[in-house]
């Protein structure tokens, strides 16, 4: 793919703080009796979650497909790929939770 430096820093600062938000969002859910109708400026936490873990994984997966198969950035490959998984796995997870709110209420 070969993106430029300051591109993959970009990608790197959206995925941090797509993270910090999501731990800030989960952590004041979890503070209120973690109920699913908690809202963030009206939003509710499914919502938040989803959009957040879909920039997580967008960015990392990015990265990741920036750097596989090039054989002196192996460690990136490692990294990024692991961040992807996690965010990926987190973004299938709150699908999940955003269909049942929707079919469920």
């Amino acid at each position: 793919m070969g993106l430029v430096r300051p591109v993959v820093w970009l990608l790197v600062v959206v995925w941090l703080v797509s993270f910090g938000g999501f731990v800030t969002v989960s952590v004041l859910a979890v503070g209120s009796g973690f109920t699913f109708g908690y809202e963030l400026s009206g939003v509710q936490f499914p919502y938040v979650a989803f959009a957040l873990l879909a920039l997580m994984a967008a960015s990392s997966g990015l990265l990741w497909f920036n750097y596989r198969g090039v054989d002196f950035s192996g460690a990136e490959e490692t990294i990024y790929g692991s961040l992807f998984g996690v965010s990926a796995f987190g973004l299938m997870l709150s699908v999940i939770l955003v269909l049942s709110l929707v079919f469920f209420g």
